[in-house]
């Protein structure tokens, strides 16, 4: 959109400036520009909401259907006569985890949820509730990392200062500073050796004091490789970030080490080491490895759910944090239905009815990445299918439909944010797929 300044002239007179004819034609010209600007502008919101309508529609439908938004805390049915009911998060799932939780809370702290709780994310900036958090099961085999004051510290040789202010603002980190000498590990002795052929992932928050351009400033004795690691490029000065190294297990260790030459200086908050590609919520640990359990969650008793039927398009709005090949999105208990998950080639995919055969969908997950997913199948024709925001996939299916009661949501090693739930009676077009999942 073009506006066209009106010239003036020289004060006080206005000589050589436009014409009172020119001035009110330029005068017309913008006005003609900002009432078209406007006029796109609507039709631009006409089909947003247009869109929104129809994505409405091919959720709700008239029809019963479910709408659970974990980042509001806002769940409800429509019942068979059409009527929407508000309901709980305990009213459709069916939630467990045999051990605490240790998550950042909406303050920015870390907190503790309790056994059997689920956990919930928050945008680490804006702190705005982004949905429930879903983990697998996870070992810390670094002890006492909540106490590296008490880590073997030969020569003592590095300076260890407990009560320094955490990423999360209370005194719970530590600050390391080595003065000299050959002896300037701290070490701690895993609760048990690391195996050949296996991931691992070293993660901790480190406040950068020295200078991290300089080589050597940050490293750590990873057990995994046997090696000497650098993590300098995860560091910045004055500042929390969060470093995280993976690799796959090349030697036998049992040694996790912070490497300290004279000068060097940082501060650290409750390193982890874990089995694994990717480093998950914190788990605190004394003198012994500690074990977080998996976040169990299921859709129980459909059968007797009036917003349910065997035809069914489903939503899911999702960040994962590791695209795992092994991961379940959404799936029955005895896999002869299964859908929305990531397929063998790390992709989101679709298994046929006799679990042997994956079809993917044209976009690959990305850590971190927030994604619509929809599946839809309809057991009366033998038809599933799936979109990610590309083509929409089908999958012929092999098996046969049983009858499904229960739904679990994130397993096998899935590791992220599920934003929200929704599903449909119906079996949805390729057409709404692909507008529900853009």
């Amino acid at each position: 959109m073009a506006i066209e300044d009106i010239n003036l002239g020289t004060s006080p007179t206005g000589a050589g400036g436009d014409t009172v004819r020119a001035a009110f034609g330029k005068t017309n010209g913008n006005f003609a520009a900002l009432l078209a600007e406007m006029d796109r502008r609507a039709a631009d919101l006409s089909a947003r909401e247009t869109r929104l309508a129809r994505m409405i529609e091919t959720l709700h439908g008239g029809l019963p259907d479910l709408d659970a938004n974990f980042a509001e805390h806002s769940y409800s049915v429509r019942n068979a006569d059409g009527v929407v009911l508000p309901v709980e998060f305990s009213d459709l799932f069916t939630f467990a985890r045999a051990s605490t939780k240790n998550v950042f809370g909406p303050d920015g702290k870390l907190v503790t949820v309790p056994e059997g709780e689920p956990a919930y994310a928050y945008d680490p900036v804006t702190r705005e509730p982004l949905g429930i958090w879903i983990e697998d099961t996870a070992t810390n085999v670094l002890p006492k990392n909540r106490a590296l004051d008490t880590w073997l510290n030969a020569g003592q040789e590095v300076v260890v200062t407990p009560g320094e202010t955490a990423p999360d603002g209370t005194p719970t980190a530590f600050k390391l500073a080595g003065i000299g000498g050959t002896s300037y590990r701290l070490t701690e002795l895993l609760g048990q050796a690391t195996v050949i052929g296996n991931m691992y992932t070293a993660s901790f928050w480190c406040y950068g004091i020295a200078d991290p351009s300089v080589p050597g400033n940050y490293r750590i004795y990873n057990p995994a490789s046997g090696n000497t690691e650098f993590f300098n490029d995860q560091v910045v000065v004055g500042e929390w970030r969060f470093v995280e190294i993976a690799s796959e297990a090349t030697a036998e260790s049992t040694a996790f080490q912070f490497l300290m030459l004279e000068g060097e200086c940082c501060k650290i908050w409750f390193p982890q080491f874990e089995g694994g590609p990717v480093a998950t919520s914190r788990i605190l640990t004394e003198a012994d490895p500690v074990t977080r359990a998996a976040d169990v969650m299921t859709l129980e008793d459909l059968a007797n759910a009036d917003w349910f039927n065997d035809t069914m398009t489903w939503v899911m709005d999702l960040t994962l944090a590791y695209p795992s090949t092994q991961a379940f999105l959404l799936t029955d208990g005895t896999r002869d239905r299964i859908f929305s998950l990531i397929g063998s080639n790390n992709r989101y995919g679709m298994y046929d009815g006799d679990t042997t055969t994956t079809y993917e969908a044209s976009l690959t997950p990305v850590a971190g990445e927030r994604r619509v997913l929809a599946a839809a199948y309809n057991p009366l024709t033998g038809e599933m299918k799936i979109c990610a925001g590309g083509a929409v996939v089908k999958v012929p299916y092999n098996g046969s439909f049983g009858s499904l009661n229960s739904l679990s949501v994130f397993t096998n090693g899935a590791i992220g944010t599920l934003h929200s739930l929704r599903a449909k009676r119906g079996y949805a077009t390729d057409t709404e797929m692909q507008e529900l999942t853009s």
